[in-house]
């Protein structure tokens, strides 16, 4: 798995693409980063109204396996 949080300063940018995911579907996902842990966004939820217990929200150093848990949160996905 490749992680990589950038400042963007242009409509385009290259990304590299390793060799061991030649021939294989990937997925590219852009999305915008805000820089507070998650202590900070639990107590925010919590203001909010937002039971934060009923979401599986674990930080990537917590997961071991990140394709696996990817698939395991799309299956759940589905299932409604």
């Amino acid at each position: 798995m490749i992680r990589e949080i950038i400042t963007v300063k242009d409509t385009n940018y290259e990304i590299h693409i390793p060799k061991e995911y030649i021939n294989k579907e990937v997925e590219i996902l852009i999305l915008p980063y805000e820089r507070s842990d998650l202590s900070n966004k639990k107590q925010k939820a919590e203001q909010d109204g937002i039971a934060f217990s009923n979401y599986n929200i674990r930080s990537f150093d917590e997961i071991d396996n990140p394709v696996e848990w990817q698939n395991k949160i799309r299956e759940d996905r589905t299932a409604f």
